[in-house]
Order: C-alpha cells, then sequence, then structure tokens
C-alpha cells in the first residue's frame, strides 16, 4: 500500500517520467480500487493547492492594504478555505481507511498493492555488465510493444540473462498480459538467481492471487514461508494469515 501512495504522490506531483507514467495511467484503468485511491488523493493534493494560494494571496492583500482598512472579504475568504480543506481532509482520511481496511482483508487487493516492478535501481549484483537502455529508449517513447520484442531478442541471444526476463515480464504484467507474464515470472523461480528468484516467486503469488491459485502457487507458498530468509517471508505470512 505505501508504495502505491508513493506513486500516486509522485504522478501528482509531475516527478514521473513519460514510461512511468503511461504504466501508472494504464493501472489506474485497470484497477479501480487504486483509480478510487487516486481520486480522493487528488482532491486533497488540489485543495491543498488552492488553500496555500488563497493564504499567499491575503498575505500579500495584508501587506498592501497595512495602512488601510482590512478587506472584508478576507476576513471570511480565509476560514471559509480553510473549512472547506478541513472536510475534504475528513473525507480522505474515511476513504483511505476504508481502502486500507479492504486491502488488509482481501488477499487479492493486498496481493496487487505489493506488487515488485523492475526498476533500473535494482541491484544487478550478478551482471553488473548489462545494459538496457535500448529497452528503456523505446519506453521512454511510450512503444511497450517494441520494448517487448526486444527483450524477446536479447533472450533468445542470452538465455541466462534473468533480468531481462523479469524485465520482460513485468512489461507483459503492466500490458495486461497475465497469463504470459505469470509464465515467465515461474521460469525465473526455477533459474539460479537467488535475486531475481526471489522476486519473480513473490510477483507469481501476486498474479496466481489475483486469478486463478494453483498448485505452483502453493508451492511456491510455502517454500517461501519455510525459509525465513526470503526476502518476501514476512509478505508471505501476511498474505497466508488473509487467505485464511
Amino acid at each position: 500500500m505505501s508504495e502505491q501512495l508513493e506513486r500516486i504522490e509522485k504522478y501528482l506531483s509531475g516527478q514521473m517520467e513519460s514510461a512511468e507514467k503511461l504504466d501508472f495511467e494504464n493501472e489506474l484503468q485497470r484497477d479501480p480500487k487504486l483509480k478510487s485511491a487516486f481520486d480522493q488523493f487528488k482532491v486533497i493534493h488540489d485543495a491543498l493547492e488552492v488553500e496555500v494560494e488563497d493564504n499567499l494571496r491575503n498575505q500579500l492583500i495584508e501587506l498592501a492594504s497595512r495602512n488601510k482598512p482590512l478587506n472584508q472579504r478576507r476576513n471570511w475568504r480565509l476560514p471559509y478555505a480553510l473549512a472547506l480543506a478541513a472536510s475534504v481532509l475528513i473525507l480522505l482520511v474515511a476513504g483511505t481507511w476504508w481502502y486500507l481496511g479492504k486491502s488488509l482483508n482481501d488477499p487479492a487487493l493486498y496481493a496487487a498493492n505489493e506488487y515488485v516492478e523492475y526498476t533500473r535501481t535494482n541491484l544487478r549484483a550478478e551482471e553488473p555488465n548489462r545494459s538496457y537502455s535500448d529497452v528503456f529508449d523505446f519506453l521512454n517513447r511510450q512503444d511497450s510493444a517494441a520494448a517487448i520484442a526486444r527483450l524477446q531478442q536479447r533472450i533468445n541471444a542470452s538465455p541466462d540473462d534473468t533480468e531481462a526476463r523479469f524485465l520482460l515480464a513485468d512489461l507483459l504484467y503492466r500490458s495486461g498480459k497475465w497469463q504470459e507474464a505469470g509464465a515467465l515470472f515461474l521460469q525465473i523461480t526455477q533459474g539460479k538467481s537467488v535475486l531475481w528468484g526471489e522476486k519473480a516467486a513473490w510477483n507469481y503469488l501476486v498474479l496466481a492471487q489475483q486469478n486463478i491459485w494453483n498448485q505452483d502457487a502453493e508451492d511456491i507458498l510455502k517454500s517461501i514461508l519455510s525459509n525465513t530468509n526470503h526476502s518476501y517471508h514476512p509478505k508471505a505470512l501476511k498474505l497466508e494469515k488473509i487467505r485464511q
């Protein structure tokens, strides 16, 4: 949940790159719960901007009219803006608590909120010399199909490129091709990479929980639960508790 809130804030503040922004907008269309949370945060974000603007304007008016009677309009405008912002804040808090409550009790929603995305800041201790700038060039041009095709070419040429497989699975997931993404994540869990294998194992559970829970998912969940050193052991414990 915290990761989704950070993404909403990043989007509203205009700090997302074009490819990430497009992916987030597509996800908003696919996930009505995320869209609902986004709409509520946007309301408070816009309301606070109005409040700040009004405060600055009122301060300028006060400075300009220091030796004149205070403008009556200013006397009621600030309290009105503050009351409006407070009302919106109450609605936002109530909505956020509802959304958090849903995520804590709905396995599919909890899993969706905890999906592990590929980012350029991922550790590359196992494959430090590989670069995916060509793939990101396509993504920056909002050409996901070309990026996916390029990754498939790279994997065919270098079957041991586990990071490319994870990135491809992530792009397929974002494109709505969950079955193909799940198959790739499952392949990665059966490979030698611990770093990407753990991420892929958790993401396979995420996809299975949102679609059809199967024996592979059951085996992966049991494996993670039995390994306290697994990076996603705490999340697996929470998922198991919600599923009961």
